[in-house]
């Protein structure tokens, strides 16, 4: 079970996936072996566990030694948020290497080497601590500036729905006006219900824009829309003149 945890840990903190694919896989195998075909083997037949021991440790050394150096790999791509997590495997790598040494010869045994690889867990824990707190501190981040991004680009829009509103509720009365007074010229200067019908009707029309130009201008004032953007309606203005003064030469 432990061994499965482990790998799970490994998998989705340092995002193998995406940052090691190929190590990912032999992550798997590995705990595939140790976490399932093992324990089965054992519970089959009974005899084997003599052979399963002899096994374990060096496969239990591969396994560690594997995640370690795939933690090493991701942080050198980039990854830095595997540093606590490669240090945390090295005590461990390092209290087993101190194991094999002592169960060689190599050094004395002693209380320190023969409880090395249970130190060895226990400062791996620490940096696993570290490691997860590092990463909740960067994910706080991250979320920071995403909602920074987003709050940015709302008052961009807001920016321009700003102008748009400008421009219906202001610029268009002007040309809504004159209509209205070409419609009461039109009135005086021809005869006829047909005429007088569709004069009443460019009327009307006009009545209502001119209504509503004002509604959205009188909203838009009293809510304080303009002066929470601090947008330059001046030069809206003349470059939507220009643009007009550009469209009639054009047309002479």
């Amino acid at each position: 079970m432990g061994y499965a945890t482990a790998s799970v840990f490994a998998l989705m903190y340092l995002d193998l996936q995406t940052n090691a694919p190929k190590l990912r896989y032999w992550i798997l195998f590995l705990t595939g072996l140790l976490s399932g075909v093992f324990p089965l083997l054992n519970v089959i037949n009974p005899t084997f566990a003599p052979t399963l021991y002899e096994w374990l440790f060096p496969l239990s050394f591969i396994y560690n030694l594997s995640l370690l150096l795939t933690g090493t790999y991701v942080w050198v791509k980039g990854f830095v948020y595997a540093r606590f997590y490669v240090l945390g495997w090295f005590f461990i790598v390092s209290s087993m290497f101190v194991y094999i040494f002592l169960l060689v010869g190599i050094i004395e045994k002693n209380d320190f080497t023969q409880n090395v690889v249970y130190a060895g867990f226990a400062i791996e824990a620490v940096f696993f601590a570290l490691a997860l707190g590092d990463r909740l501190n960067q994910l706080k981040k991250e979320k920071k500036l995403v909602v920074n991004k987003n709050i940015a680009l709302i008052e961009s829009r807001n920016k321009l729905l700003a102008e748009q509103a400008f421009i219906n509720a202001h610029l268009m009365r002007a040309p809504i006006c004159r209509i209205m007074g070409l419609s009461n010229l039109l009135r005086l200067e021809v005869d006829g219900k047909t005429s007088l019908k569709l004069i009443k009707m460019i009327e009307e029309s006009t009545d209502e824009l001119d209504v509503l130009t004002g509604k959205i201008s009188e909203i838009l004032e009293k809510n304080g829309y303009y002066d929470d953007y601090e947008i330059n309606f001046g030069e809206v203005k003349n470059n939507i003149q220009n643009e007009l003064e550009r469209v009639k030469i054009l047309k002479k």
